[in-house]
């Protein structure tokens, strides 16, 4: 997305370090999840409404897929989709947490994504100010 610097890449999940699976859905990123198929519906991303956090490649990139991890396992995903509204310039879903958001944030693993909110924006003050993670490494 288009609020992130450029990080230094890293490589994708491998066996060794596997995305991570729940009962409905999979960890993609800190931002984004991945419903399983089924039979009758297909694979389907949901982007988180709010934040842009850093990609699982990225540095952080692992930090902020296990706080999405933890902050989402006992979460059903089906209760936190915006019914029918898409993520900007995507195919993917939106799905909303409010915590997970939030966290992203304030841990400086992410940025309000001012296309969807102004929340979070005293999180983002208060993690820049801090030099936490993104803000030390990258702003």
């Amino acid at each position: 997305m288009g609020f992130m610097p450029n990080f230094a890449k890293r490589k994708y999940p491998t066996p060794q370090n596997p995305l991570v699976i729940h009962e409905n859905f999979k960890i993609v990123d800190g931002d984004t999840v991945q419903a399983a198929s089924s039979l009758y519906v297909p694979e389907q991303k949901y982007r988180l409404e709010g934040v842009d956090a850093v990609e699982s490649y990225q540095e952080f990139g692992d930090e902020a897929s296990n706080l999405a991890s933890s902050k989402l396992a006992k979460k059903d995903l089906n209760n936190m989709v915006i019914k029918g509204e898409k993520a900007s310039g995507s195919d993917r879903l939106m799905f909303k947490d409010e915590d997970l958001a939030k966290s992203l944030v304030a841990k400086g693993l992410g940025v309000p994504d001012l296309r969807y909110t102004t929340s979070y924006i005293s999180e983002a003050n208060d993690a820049k100010a801090s030099k936490y993670k993104i803000w030390e490494k990258f702003f």
